[in-house]
This record gives C-alpha cells, sequence and structure tokens, in this order.
C-alpha cells in the first residue's frame, strides 16, 4: 500500500511565477504510551463536572495504551462558564510546546474559541 502523499500541484500567481501549495501537516500515528493534552479553549470543565465522567474516559483511554494529563486552567470557571483568553491561551501554547505530548483534546467545543485566533 502507497501512503506517501501526493504531490501538490503548482498555481500559477498574477506575477507570472510559479507557487507551490504547500502540502498538509499530518501527524504520526498515536501509540502506546502516547500523552494526550485536555485543555478546556471554550467552556471549562468544571461547567460539565455535574456530568463527569473522568474515571470512565482515563480508564478508557488507558485500555487504548493513551495517557491523559490536563492543561492547568482547564477546571477554571468565570460567570461565562469559561476562563480569561489569557488562561486559555496558556493552556493551548504549553499543549504545543510539549515534546511529550502527542495529541490535544477539548473538553467542549464552544462559540468563544475563536476569541483565541489572533495569539
Amino acid at each position: 500500500m502507497d501512503t506517501a502523499v501526493p504531490q501538490q500541484p503548482t498555481v500559477p500567481d498574477t506575477g507570472g511565477t510559479v507557487n507551490t501549495v504547500p502540502s498538509p501537516t499530518v501527524p504520526p500515528k498515536l501509540g502506546k504510551g502516547d500523552l494526550l493534552r485536555i485543555i478546556a479553549p471554550a467552556a471549562s470543565r468544571a461547567m460539565v463536572a455535574e456530568h463527569d465522567h473522568s474515571e470512565l474516559i482515563e480508564r478508557r483511554f488507558a485500555d487504548l495504551g493513551l495517557r491523559l494529563s490536563y492543561g492547568r486552567h482547564v477546571d477554571e470557571r468565570d460567570i461565562f462558564d469559561s476562563t480569561s483568553v489569557a488562561s486559555r491561551v496558556a493552556d493551548l501554547h504549553d499543549a504545543f510546546a510539549d515534546p511529550e505530548v502527542k495529541g490535544i483534546l477539548t473538553v467542549i467545543g464552544g462559540f468563544n474559541s475563536n476569541e483565541l485566533l489572533p495569539y
């Protein structure tokens, strides 16, 4: 089975030169023992704590051979069931900067994740 990424086409720009369309970045598959970071870029984990299934979730990921860690601010909660932009950005940047983290999962999606885009 050929798993090579197909060569991307070239697209001429308006100046007559040819630019290459960048290939998508495909991360390696997760493996046994890999670490996933859970962050809350929108709503806090505390918002869904009344339905806390952390033990079940951690057991299921462990059964897959994966480890979980949590962002420092994942449980902070303000009046909007979120936390400050600074805290959410810090967790996102920490997750990408940690070489041990092989994947990032979010607590829940949300309308205010877009507040992080400038950072």
